[in-house]
């Protein structure tokens, strides 16, 4: 169906069915995509973001704060607006145009503004800069 295409296929997903994409559960699924679902959906990434910082403060540097954030993998910006909580300006990457706008949809409906997206190729070549957190979760083993 993708030939063996990795970015054919998230493509897809971030196309027709982004949510589900990015959490396999039926509630997340487009056609089951309600309010509720919806809220569920942002929570668990609210409660990841939170983990990942408790954590980083008991065992590395109770003082951390970033100041620039990476969301490796950002799809529909589940784990990029908690971050954008957290850091002064997080950066969002995906190998699908079509996650990096359902992201931006996101983002501006919750009025966040600290943020930029890049679209991830192979060598990484759009990525610059310094972070204190680059953060990637469920998305190598693909």
């Amino acid at each position: 169906m993708f030939k063996n295409n990795s970015d054919n296929t998230w493509e897809h997903y971030g196309s027709k069915d982004p949510y589900y994409g990015v959490c396999t559960h039926d509630k997340y699924m487009s056609p089951n995509l309600n309010p509720t679902a919806r809220i569920d959906f942002f929570k668990s990434g609210e409660n990841h973001v939170d983990g990942v910082m408790n954590t980083i403060k008991k065992y590395i540097d109770p003082t951390f704060s970033p100041k620039t954030a990476l969301d490796f993998g950002c799809g529909v910006g589940r784990l990029l607006i908690p971050f954008s909580r957290v850091a002064e300006h997080v950066t969002g990457v995906d190998v699908s145009e079509s996650y990096l706008e359902e992201c931006k949809k996101n983002c501006k409906a919750e009025s966040i503004s600290n943020f930029s997206l890049c679209k991830s190729d192979d060598s990484l070549s759009e990525i610059s800069g310094k972070y204190d957190l680059v953060h990637s979760h469920i998305v190598f083993q693909h």
